[in-house]
């Protein structure tokens, strides 16, 4: 007989920068899974944290611990700082599962997300194309600490390294995805450097941060820009040809499965196929951009 009065905690960053469109639409997610459990008596409480502060996140995660919960959805800032944390909720039987963000070498339940490192693969032929097999990127990574960002990282250097030898990565920068940041290196890198033929981001701030860098300089010759996460703001530098294209990865289905693995999981014993429980990705370009801005609202 399914459990009734679970009680869940989802605990993730939740920016209140102008890029709060990603978090936005996580949260849309989690709040769909939160209407549905409400109506078999599961009550569902949030916690947020800043996306760069482990520390704050490790204190969270450990009140939320001694709050003796059935379950807990989390987006991990880090990929080991807070393994002993989740190791210690499920040894005292609170299954944890990962979503957005993975923590691998834990002991969560199950990961809910996209396949990362294929998708730094996919991102890795899409510029071997569009540079021919030739030419110099500079990659803008977000966080090396973050798995699911150093995977995107990986995977596209594997990708170029294995298929595209004649392209050479010149520099990666880490700008802790901070959008100003990124801005402030991309801009002074264009500036000094015009053999710059490709450009790899890994999150959605950076996205936005090279866009503008790009409509503000309008060099010559563009060079070509993947990134992440379409959205309202990013949306003119595709339409316009300075970003050529964006890997979109659901994020409302991420927040709404976590909740809802969880849930049959501690309501029913149901156990996932497999640990990683991999969310759609899809290639936006110009021609189908207008598919993907509004694209989670209608469900």
């Amino acid at each position: 007989m399914p459990r009734s009065n679970l009680r869940l905690y989802v605990i993730y960053p939740k920016e209140i920068e102008e890029s709060s469109f990603f978090w936005d639409k996580v949260y849309e997610g989690t709040e769909k899974a939160k209407e549905e459990l409400e109506q078999f008596g599961v009550k569902v409480e949030y916690i947020f944290s800043r996306y760069n502060n482990v520390h704050r996140q490790a204190q969270i995660l450990s009140q939320v611990i001694n709050q003796k919960p059935d379950g807990i959805a989390i987006v991990p800032t880090s990929t080991t700082e807070l393994n002993l944390l989740i190791d210690e909720a499920v040894d005292n039987d609170i299954p944890v599962v990962a979503f957005l963000n993975d923590a691998p070498y834990s002991k969560r339940f199950c990961y809910v997300g996209p396949d990362n490192y294929s998708s730094g693969r996919l991102c890795g032929e899409l510029m071997g194309n569009y540079l021919s097999g030739k030419g110099n990127v500079v990659i803008f990574s977000a966080s090396n600490e973050v798995y699911s960002l150093k995977q995107r990282l990986v995977g596209f250097r594997d990708k170029i390294k294995s298929s595209y030898p004649e392209i050479k990565i010149l520099k990666t920068m880490d700008y802790s995805a901070n959008e100003d940041l990124c801005y402030s290196y991309a801009i002074d890198e264009l500036q000094k450097n015009t053999e710059i033929d490709g450009i790899f981001i890994t999150c959605a701030a950076g996205t936005i941060a090279l866009g503008r860098v790009l409509d503000e300089l309008k060099p010559s010759l563009l060079p070509k820009v993947i990134g992440y996460d379409p959205n309202e703001r990013v949306a003119k530098y595709v339409s316009d040809g300075i970003i050529n294209a964006l890997i979109y990865q659901d994020l409302f289905t991420q927040g709404y499965m976590s909740l809802k693995v969880l849930y049959n999981y501690l309501s029913s014993g149901l156990v996932p196929k497999g640990e990683n429980l991999y969310t759609n990705i899809q290639i936006v370009m110009q021609e189908n951009l207008e598919n993907f801005i509004d694209g989670d609202k209608e469900r």
